[in-house]
């Protein structure tokens, strides 16, 4: 095999590496939206905590989970990871536009990312009284 004909096939199986894996970070993503989308979750208290610290902290991770804003981020993350995958399948036909794709889809996760961030950020800055409302009334009992 001469020297051209071998990194031809290296740059081939670059590109199915990178589509696999861009295809497996947009399933992965798509999987963590949808599941975030749902409702919210139920968390089995820990049995070794008394029973007021197994309340409070069920209801501290309440408060925490009841974003206002958490399902549109969910369907932003799940739009942004459908891009990823959409970017990996073009990747493996060699279309033109894949590069767009993937860069597009990489940006707006991102973006998305911060916002995600940002949203938790305020909504536990907004939620700080009610989590120190439960604080106290575990530790006064």
């Amino acid at each position: 095999m001469t020297t051209p004909e071998r990194q031809q096939g290296h740059a081939q199986r670059s590109l199915l590496f990178l589509a696999i894996f861009a295809g497996s970070l947009g399933s992965c993503g798509a999987c963590g939206a949808a599941a975030e989308y749902g409702e919210l979750p139920y968390v089995v208290a820990d049995s070794s905590l008394a029973a007021e610290v197994a309340e409070g902290q069920q209801a501290i991770k309440h408060i925490i989970w009841s974003n206002p804003h958490r399902q549109q981020l969910a369907l932003g993350g799940l739009l942004t990871s459908i891009m990823l995958m959409i970017g990996g399948l073009m990747i493996l036909g060699r279309r033109k536009n894949a590069i767009w794709w993937v860069r597009n889809s990489i940006g707006a996760r991102l973006v998305w990312t911060g916002l995600h961030a940002a949203s938790g950020y305020f909504h536990v800055r907004a939620s700080t009284p009610a989590i120190r409302d439960v604080i106290q009334s575990v530790e006064s009992s």
